[in-house]
């Protein structure tokens, strides 16, 4: 399996990955909408806290890049579905249980995730237009846990979202081999404490999920994300010549800080589940 969630290829290529784990909040609306807004500053709050409490039982991790997991609940195509209707999973994902398998944050360099404070970091997850953003969506089942359905109310700004440590640094991307000085074994029951502790009207909607994407179709898409239908269309092409088929949600990990313009600095992987025809 590859061993390196953050890396993809200019070209489109297979890969497949084994079962990951991440703080999770699931939502409908359009990106950078109040409900994208508010649940970006839960999940990056309820994270944040979760850093505090790992630190205080010896355990050391990074924020890594946001990712999301768009799809639409229409017969259409996702470009036809007014935006508002969209569907997603925002997540950010966790060492594993044992703390041998590292997820390495994507902070640093042309791979910068994060940049400088989260509250930055926030406000430019909100200002985006997302105009190519669930280019490759499709119908199906949830498969991860959520709590109910979204609460649409809006606290405002997201900028103010986390109150631990997530300004975070770093020299470039991490391969999966560690996530830092190891001082405990992961215990789910932290996640439970950094909800409490996160202080944000819609934290208790953060959930710890586990999927499995399994064989995918990838690809590292360069510029803007109303572009991204370029790179979907070289991926669709690869699915279809290889035998596959699509078999899960349209897959985004934003590398590129989120608050970049320059077109020619933006990175997103483009990760699509597929199995044989």
């Amino acid at each position: 399996m590859s061993l390196n969630w953050y890396s993809a290829a200019d070209d489109p290529e297979v890969v497949e990955f084994g079962p990951v784990r991440a703080l999770s909040i699931m939502g409908q609306g359009e990106p950078g909408g109040a409900v994208y807004g508010t649940s970006v500053g839960a999940l990056y709050a309820a994270a944040g806290a979760l850093i505090g409490v790992a630190a205080r039982h010896g355990r050391m991790f990074e924020l890594p890049c946001l990712e999301g997991r768009w799809w639409v609940e229409d017969e259409r195509s996702p470009f036809d579905v007014p935006r508002e209707e969209w569907w997603w999973h925002l997540f950010l994902r966790l060492p594993d249980a044992a703390g041998v398998t590292g997820n390495g944050p994507v902070s640093g360099g042309e791979n910068d995730a994060m940049g400088g404070s989260a509250g930055e970091a926030l406000n430019g997850l909100a200002d985006k237009t997302g105009n190519g953003l669930a280019g490759g969506a499709v119908n199906g089942p949830v498969d991860a846990v959520s709590d109910g359905p979204v609460d649409a109310t809006s606290d405002g700004p997201v900028g103010a979202a986390s109150d631990g440590p997530v300004d975070v640094t770093s020299d470039g991307p991490v391969d999966a081999t560690s996530d830092g000085p190891v001082g405990a074994a992961w215990d789910d029951a932290w996640v439970d404490e950094a909800r409490e502790a996160a202080r944000h009207p819609a934290a208790a909607r953060v959930q710890l999920v586990t999927f499995t994407e399994g064989l995918c179709v990838q690809a590292l898409h360069r510029g803007p994300y109303a572009e991204e239908p370029k790179t979907l269309a070289r991926m669709e092409a690869h699915i279809r010549d290889a035998g596959f088929v699509r078999n899960g949600l349209h897959h985004e990990i934003y590398l590129s800080d989120v608050r970049e313009t320059d077109p020619e600095k933006m990175r997103t992987i483009l990760r699509q589940p597929v199995r044989s025809a």
